[in-house]
């Protein structure tokens, strides 16, 4: 009988706990309205909104603005946010993409230079998708 409780008590201790959280834009979310989300190989969750992006490390969120000025390189409505191969987060806005600089902290609008150059030529509009491999498919 010792054993079996023993046993049982060992089986409970082991089992995985997960705590929730619920945020929103009082925890410094951009909006309410989420229209994707997408956790990358860094370990950060991406969440787009109808008002941003938005970069949570697990402790604290960050929100990447457009707000319409010239020369912004991020529309405000995020459709889809995915990560290739080598580690580059592609975020989809208003029918084109732009790749996110890690380093920079900023992002890059020359996605259609980027898939030239792996010899994939697309036309605007174009829709992107990514395995779980983070192999690119594009259909123009």
């Amino acid at each position: 009988m010792l054993a079996l409780l023993t046993l049982s008590v060992m089986t409970l201790c082991a089992q995985d706990q997960y705590v929730f959280h619920r945020m929103n834009t009082n925890d410094g979310l951009s909006s309410n309205t989420i229209n994707c989300i997408f956790a990358d190989s860094r370990g950060y969750l991406w969440i787009g909104t109808e008002s941003a992006l938005n970069r949570y490390d697990g402790y604290n969120m960050k929100a990447y603005y457009s707000f319409n000025r010239k020369g912004a390189t991020l529309a405000n409505n995020i459709q889809s946010i995915q990560e290739d191969a080598e580690g580059k987060v592609w975020i989809e806005a208003n029918q084109s993409y732009v790749i996110y600089k890690g380093g920079a902290d900023g992002f890059d609008t020359r996605s259609n230079e980027y898939l030239k150059s792996l010899g994939i030529a697309v036309t605007i509009p174009y829709k992107m998708a990514a395995d779980d491999a983070g192999n690119l498919f594009v259909a123009t």
